[in-house]
C-alpha cells in the first residue's frame, strides 16, 4: 500500500510540475503575443504614415511636373521669340551692311562729282584765260569785228554755243552733285534708322536672353527639386517594403505563438482533466480503503465478542 501511495504521490507531483511549467510557458507566450500585437500595430501605423507621405510626395511630383511643363512651354515660346529676333537682327545687319556699302559708294560718287565739277570749273577758267591771253578782244569786240551779217550771226552763234555749253556742263554737274548729295543724305538717314532698329533689336535680344537664362534656371531648380522628391519617394518605398516585410515576419511569429498558445492550452486542459481523473480515482480508492478498513475492524470486533 505504501508503495502504491508513493507512486501516486510521485505521479501527482509530476503532473503538478508539468502543469505549472505549461502554465508558466503559456503566460510567457501570452506576454510575447501581446508584445507582437503591439509591434504589429506599430508597424501598421508606420506603414500608414509612410503611405500618407508617399501620397504627398506623389502630389508634389505631379505639381513639379506641371510646373516643368509650364516652364518648358514658356521656354519654348521665349526661344522661338529669341530665334525670330536673332533672324531679324541678322536681316537688319545685312541691310545695314548693304546700306553702308551703298552709302560708301554714294560718298565716293559725291567726291568724284565734286572733283569733276571743280575740274570743269578749272578747265573753263583756263580756257577763258587762254582766250583772253591770246586775244585782247572781248565777246563784244568779236561781234563788232564781224565782216558780214552771216559772219556776225556765226560769231554770235559760236559764242552762244560756248556759253550755253559751259553753263550746261556746270548745271549738269551741279544737278548730279545735288542728286548724289540728296541720295547720300537719304542713305545716312536710312543708316541712322537701321542703327536705331539694330539697337532696339539687340536690346530685345538681350532681354530675351536674360529671360531665357532665368527660365532655364527655374527649370533646373524645379528639375532638381523633382529629383530630390523622387529620391525621397524611393527611400520611402524602400522603407515601406521593409515595414511590409517586418509586418509579414511579425504576423508569422504571432501566428506561430498563437498556435503554440493553443497547443499549451490543450495540454493544460489535458493535464487538468487527467489530474481531476486521478484525484477522483484517488478519492474512490481512499473511500474503498476506508470502507474495507471499516469492514475489517467490524469483523475483528465481532470475533472478539
Amino acid at each position: 500500500i505504501f508503495a502504491i501511495l508513493l507512486v501516486m504521490c510521485m505521479s501527482v507531483t509530476a503532473f503538478a510540475s508539468s502543469l505549472s511549467e505549461a502554465q508558466k510557458e503559456l503566460k510567457s507566450i501570452s506576454k510575447d503575443i501581446n508584445k507582437a500585437e503591439e509591434k504589429l500595430d506599430q508597424v501598421k501605423t508606420e506603414k500608414a504614415e509612410v503611405r500618407n507621405q508617399l501620397d504627398e510626395l506623389e502630389k508634389e511630383i505631379l505639381q513639379k511636373e506641371q510646373e516643368l511643363a509650364e516652364i518648358e512651354s514658356e521656354l519654348k515660346q521665349t526661344q522661338s521669340e529669341l530665334d525670330n529676333v536673332k533672324e531679324e537682327l541678322v536681316k537688319t545687319e545685312e541691310e545695314l551692311t548693304k546700306t553702308q556699302e551703298e552709302l560708301e559708294l554714294l560718298r565716293n560718287q559725291l567726291e568724284e562729282a565734286i572733283r569733276q565739277e571743280k575740274k570743269q570749273e578749272k578747265l573753263n577758267a583756263e580756257r577763258l584765260k587762254v582766250m583772253y591771253m591770246n586775244s585782247s578782244t572781248s565777246y563784244l569786240e568779236i561781234i563788232i569785228e564781224s565782216k558780214s551779217l552771216n559772219d556776225l550771226i556765226n560769231r554770235i552763234d559760236m559764242i552762244t554755243q560756248m556759253i550755253l555749253y559751259d553753263l550746261k556742263v556746270i548745271d549738269e554737274m551741279q544737278r548730279y552733285r545735288q542728286e548724289v548729295d540728296m541720295k547720300k543724305t537719304q542713305c545716312e538717314e536710312k543708316e541712322r534708322e537701321i542703327q536705331n532698329c539694330k539697337i532696339e533689336i539687340e536690346r530685345n535680344k538681350a532681354l530675351l536672353e536674360e529671360k531665357e537664362a532665368e527660365i532655364q534656371a527655374t527649370k533646373n531648380r524645379i528639375s532638381k527639386q523633382k529629383k530630390e522628391i523622387q529620391a525621397t519617394q524611393n527611400e520611402k518605398e524602400v522603407l515601406l517594403e521593409k515595414l511590409s516585410a517586418e509586418e509579414r515576419k511579425v504576423r508569422e511569429e504571432l501566428e506561430q505563438m498563437e498556435r503554440e498558445s493553443l497547443e499549451l492550452e490543450r495540454i493544460i486542459r489535458e493535464f487538468q482533466e487527467k489530474a481531476r481523473a486521478e484525484a477522483e480515482a484517488r478519492a474512490e480508492e481512499e473511500a474503498r480503503k476506508n470502507k474495507e478498513n471499516n469492514n475489517n475492524n467490524n469483523n475483528n470486533n465481532n470475533n472478539r465478542s
